[in-house]
């Protein structure tokens, strides 16, 4: 009977433990862990169960929780897996974050914004529309902005502001009227350069010698 009740005892004392993971096998339908545990006590092939919609592949020394069903060590589990040294700190309360190692960070933060941080590359693909809403307003700030569309960019908006300098490498076709209140130059330098915005003055006040006389005609009586 003491037998007995104590083999019992210790297949409850298997039924949990802690471990470190070694290696990570992520090429079958479950993840296989080999995971050393505490009392340096080694298992393989120790499926790992993850939340769906979410996969991660933990790195050496990663912490696990495994859980042995009827305390048979040999069939183990892998409930939970963490790593305190990459977890992010300082959390608010019902705030959530998706990371890795490398510093990339998802974070849903309780004032109801979504942040994203990545010390290289962020990339968004889409194999049909890809959309960004701002019920205010949405900005890019950047060093360099490229936006290459393959056949047409539409920009639509009642006022659209442009503020800098800008280079237009081709033709521009408007169907409406264009204002300036600054010149407007013609040509790309030189003797054949005309500045647009002196016609105007130019045709206004000028005269021509009146045909057998010695004065000139007046202005233009239309005038632009």
């Amino acid at each position: 009977m003491i037998t007995a009740l104590g083999h019992l005892r210790q297949r409850v004392r298997n039924i949990i433990a802690r471990g470190v993971v070694r290696l990570v096998k992520d090429d079958a339908g479950f993840q296989e862990l080999q995971i050393e545990l505490l009392r340096g006590e080694v298992r393989a092939r120790v499926e790992r169960f993850q939340q769906y919609g979410f996969s991660s592949v933990p790195l050496d020394g990663a912490e696990a929780l495994v859980v042995f069903p009827g305390g048979d060590r040999s069939r183990g589990i892998a409930i939970s897996v963490d790593d305190r040294r990459h977890r992010p700190k300082g959390q608010a309360e019902g705030e959530t974050v998706v990371y890795n190692d490398q510093g990339v960070l998802i974070r849903l933060l309780k004032a109801g914004d979504l942040e994203a941080i990545a010390p290289r590359d962020i990339r968004m693909t889409a194999t049909n529309e890809a959309a960004i809403v701002g019920g205010a307003e949405a900005s890019m700030v950047s060093p360099e902005v490229t936006i290459a569309a393959l056949t047409t960019a539409i920009v639509s908006a009642p006022t659209i502001a442009i503020l800098g300098q800008v280079n237009i490498l081709g033709d521009v076709n408007v169907t409406g009227t264009i204002r300036a209140t600054g010149g407007v130059i013609a040509g790309s330098g030189g003797p054949g350069e005309i500045d647009l915005g002196s016609i105007e003055g130019v045709y206004n006040s000028h005269t021509h010698p009146e045909s057998g006389g010695n004065t000139d005609t007046l202005p233009p009586n239309e005038q632009l």
